[in-house]
């Protein structure tokens, strides 16, 4: 997108899925808090949204498996099967693969599997919860958290030589972390000393240097920072006004704009100054009726002015299967 135009910030808004886990909390170790609130679960209807690089389609987890519809609408395609779960997608730079979070027996790792579909390549097996998966700039690497050393880190996975390095470490959580558009920074969320909540948002240089406050506010998993295209600013979920809205904050920090849209959940998904989020205005539709679903609409960050919604889902069908609505 040719930075000197104004660019659009979309909001693509998905019923809040029913959670049809039969588990009890703490199915993976972690406090209720932890497994209630950060860690994936499964759902009746879509959640974790997520648009290709290309703009045309738009991945998300649905009944414990990845699926894609194009973004204008119409049939839903699964692009994951059982027995393993599948959740968090989050596309490659050149819109190939999707990496994931899958349950395998209990233990949640990361994986890729083809934006065409197909077998799923487990790429962690750590015995320790691994999640929010994030790809590099280049798609050479991806950042994933991980509680391999007790509390929630960020790890680095390289395809080259398969190696799982850590990258940003602490006494403290740190999550949710999202390279910068010219892969020099990543931004992800931690908390401060003497405050309340999950954190702040952060950036770390890459090469070297110490993490830097952008913006503080007690949050509670929601804040899932995305950078704009022209990595001058980033996108959060806020809790300030108490009804989840999106927001905006210059990297360099200062005051944030609120985008007003009152039970909105963010994702942690970006394309070419494009947010989506999740939201439970509309109730819970019947994924499978004809122009019923999830919805699209398109948000201008100058004049926060709301476009026409798109990308409803038609009907739903699994690779290989027969359409299903």
């Amino acid at each position: 997108m040719n930075r000197h135009l104004r660019f659009v910030v979309g909001v693509l808004v998905l019923a809040a899925g029913t959670l049809i886990g039969t588990a009890a909390p703490n199915r993976y170790g972690h406090s209720d808090r932890v497994e209630r609130h950060m860690l994936p679960s499964l759902s009746t209807t879509p959640l974790d949204p997520a648009w290709s690089p290309d703009g045309k389609w738009i991945a998300f987890s649905m009944r414990g498996d990845i699926w894609k519809v194009p973004a204008e609408g119409g049939e839903a395609v699964a692009l994951t099967k059982g027995p393993a779960y599948h959740y968090e997608p989050a596309w490659s730079p050149d819109g190939s693969r999707l990496a994931l979070t899958m349950d395998v027996d209990g233990n949640l790792d990361i994986g890729v599997v083809s934006a065409s579909g197909g077998e799923v390549e487990r790429l962690t097996t750590e015995r320790r919860v691994d999640v929010e998966p994030a790809w590099s700039h280049d798609g050479a690497s991806l950042y994933f958290v991980t509680a391999r050393t007790g509390n929630f880190d960020i790890y680095r996975y390289r395809f080259a030589d398969r190696s799982e390095t850590p990258f940003i470490t602490g006494p403290r959580d740190q999550i949710q972390p999202t390279e910068s558009p010219d892969g020099q920074r990543v931004a992800f969320v931690s908390p401060l000393d003497g405050r309340l909540g999950t954190g702040g948002i952060w950036v770390k240089p890459i090469a070297s240097g110490e993490p830097t406050l952008v913006h503080y506010e007690e949050s509670e998993y929601r804040m899932q920072p995305e950078w704009t295209p022209d990595g001058q600013a980033i996108l959060y979920g806020s809790d300030e006004a108490g009804s989840n809205d999106i927001a905006m904050v210059p990297v360099t920090g200062g005051n944030p704009i609120t985008l007003r849209m009152p039970n909105s959940l963010p994702t942690s998904s970006m394309h070419c100054g494009l947010a989506w989020t999740v939201s439970a205005r509309a109730g819970v539709p019947p994924l499978n009726a004809r122009n019923s679903g999830p919805r699209s609409t398109r948000r201008d960050v100058c004049t926060r002015t709301s476009q026409t919604p798109t990308a409803a889902i038609s009907q739903t069908r699994r690779v290989g299967a027969p359409v299903i609505g």
